[in-house]
């Protein structure tokens, strides 16, 4: 049986965190919200609408969703600009050899799919992507892993992600979870959470895969 390997995608598979960051950015000028762009880091761990109300309470549900449209329009724009991580593309092909390779991400399918050809990948090399919009409650919680155990009728057996909302949701789901240092979180921080391992490269994972 072959083991099934999940990847985050923006700032695990891709460079694309930065891009995400500039669209919040750009949207929250477009409305005259005053943030930095520290702060607007934190999408990663909050999400949009969580980062919205934490340093905007008062904000409503109707601004809420106009942030979003903004956010998502310009995103769209500039996800062109994304590439793989260096080694990503030969260690996927390699991996796939000889197990299933899916996608978990907080991301809409939609963006998932124009993020993955913008950066030159086939999004039919991959067995299953998972989208945040598949589910109720997207990463920290386990949701997306666990949808994509009953949609392949078998455990994941290894999570990579970038960003600790995955490693706290690969732990939630019972996964193996790798954390690699390619996004905003450090080593530091993700000791804290004790993944199974700690990666700073893609092409690490086979050693770990391999214990």
């Amino acid at each position: 049986m072959k083991k099934v390997i999940a990847f985050d995608l923006d700032g695990t598979l891709i460079d694309s965190n930065n891009l995400h960051v500039d669209s919040h950015c750009y949207a929250a000028k477009k409305l005259n919200l005053k943030i930095s762009r520290k702060k607007m880091s934190e999408i990663f761990i909050l999400n949009t609408t969580g980062l919205l109300k934490k340093y905007f309470p008062k904000i409503k549900k109707e601004e809420i969703e106009i942030f979003k449209k903004i956010e998502q329009e310009h995103l769209f724009k500039i996800i062109k600009k994304s590439k793989p991580f260096p080694e990503v593309v030969k260690t996927l092909e390699e991996l796939k050899k000889k197990n299933k390779i899916i996608i978990i991400s907080n991301t809409n399918y939609e963006l998932i799919l124009k993020t993955l050809r913008e950066a030159g990948l086939n999004p039919i090399f991959f067995d299953l992507i998972v989208g945040g919009d598949l589910v109720k409650k997207s990463k920290p919680e386990p949701d997306e892993l666990l949808i994509a155990k009953k949609i392949l009728k078998h455990n994941v057996d290894y999570f990579v992600g970038d960003c600790v909302v995955d490693i706290k949701a690969g732990k939630k789901a019972k996964v193996k979870t790798i954390a690699i240092t390619t996004g905003f979180n450090t080593r530091k921080e993700f000791e804290k959470l004790k993944p199974y391992a700690i990666i700073d490269k893609v092409e690490e994972i086979f050693e770990v895969i391999k214990a």
